[in-house]
């Protein structure tokens, strides 16, 4: 950066020398491209960061913590939080840029959120080692912008290419939607959920609200999702334009992957995942494998998923409602289940260390409880 800076006053300097020639300056970036200015053109050259840190203390309003940062050149934006700090979130965290809030693995920071929206973003995001008390919060927690600053493509949709990691994030006392797509056609390349605890008291609205959009892959692994009171809302409503049918994604597969996660009263009389869109779907890969549903989707987990034409991958998940075994339809392709209780220890308290013999001997569910 140095180098490139000298080179770039000096070629200034010698512009502005009172010659005949006209000059041209060459711009040769980290991948070779070389882009050429006629020095003529040349205002100004002005160097703005393309990644801003924010670490604020301990007891700082998140809602705040952007406020009076001028973002308009940045690509990442990191907020780093302090082992074991507490916080709140009195107001969105609104950011324009790939956002990273960051937290102490061993002893992850804590935050409040007020009666708002947490978090209202169209990049990236990377959420990681926080937990978060939703109790006061009647609205959604994580909004993807209904007024989306990426441009569209061809086809109609906001595409993501940064990913979306959400990893190690406990949040309780949620009523409305973990995350939620604004009623804006987003797709996400790449879409990960891992290591969570997400608690609804009730879940009154869907938990992952997708009606416009679409998760190119996605991929949910080792967490605990629950609600304290059964519910009769969808779960995962995702109704957004199927994958290869994405500008850019014509000859891609779409990829949906629920791994040894366990469900407990979601969408208890409704459906736990209802999508149309990519029902019956021979492009679309469903896999799920080692989850426990206990009291979820009235004995029908898949039954807005797939038919005879879908690519679903089942092995070893628990089927357990209203006080016993099931199998789904045979015409869903899913496999007959563990034929057994998973007999969490204390549910009601968030305890879901399964005790049910097949459960324990094959390690399935949510890990952390092993």
């Amino acid at each position: 950066m140095k180098r490139i800076f000298s080179t770039i006053i000096a070629i200034l300097a010698f512009a502005g020398v009172a010659l005949a020639q006209s000059y041209q300056m060459n711009v040769i970036t980290s991948s070779g491209k070389t882009y050429a200015i006629d020095a003529d053109d040349l205002i100004s050259v002005t160097f703005a960061p393309t990644a801003v840190d924010v670490k604020p203390v301990s007891g700082t309003d998140l809602g705040t913590v952007l406020n009076g940062i001028d973002l308009s050149g940045a690509k990442t934006v990191r907020i780093a939080l302090e082992a074991g700090g507490e916080y709140t979130a009195n107001a969105p965290i609104n950011c324009p840029a790939n956002l990273q809030i960051l937290g102490d693995a061993e002893n992850p920071a804590k935050i409040k959120v007020g009666d708002n929206k947490f978090l209202v973003i169209d990049k990236g995001l990377t959420l990681q080692n926080v937990e978060i008390d939703a109790s006061e919060c009647t609205t959604q927690l994580i909004n993807w912008n209904s007024e989306p600053t990426v441009e569209k493509v061809e086809s109609g949709q906001y595409v993501i290419l940064d990913p979306v990691i959400v990893n190690n994030v406990k949040v309780t006392g949620m009523t409305s939607s973990f995350m939620y797509d604004g009623g804006k056609a987003y797709a996400w390349d790449a879409m990960t959920i891992n290591n969570c605890v997400l608690e609804w008291t009730k879940q009154d609205k869907n938990g992952f609200n997708f009606a416009s959009s679409m998760p190119i892959v996605w991929n949910v692994t080792n967490n605990t999702m629950y609600s304290l009171e059964k519910t009769a809302t969808i779960f995962i409503g995702c109704s957004g334009k199927r994958p290869w049918q994405i500008t850019g994604y014509e000859t891609r597969k779409g990829e949906i992957s629920f791994e040894n996660n366990t469900f407990y009263q979601l969408a208890n009389t409704k459906q736990f995942f209802n999508t149309n869109t990519l029902k019956g779907q021979k492009n679309e890969l469903f896999t799920f494998k080692k989850n426990i549903f206990f009291d979820c989707s009235n004995k029908k987990i898949y039954a807005n998923i797939t038919n005879n034409n879908a690519q679903l991958t089942c092995e070893d998940n628990t089927y357990w409602f209203d006080g016993a075994a099931y199998e789904e339809p045979s015409n869903y392709n899913a496999d007959a289940g563990l034929q057994s209780d998973p007999a969490f220890v204390d549910p009601a308290n968030g305890d879901f260390t399964p005790t049910g013999a097949e459960q324990v001997a094959k390690k399935t569910g949510d890990p952390r409880w092993f």
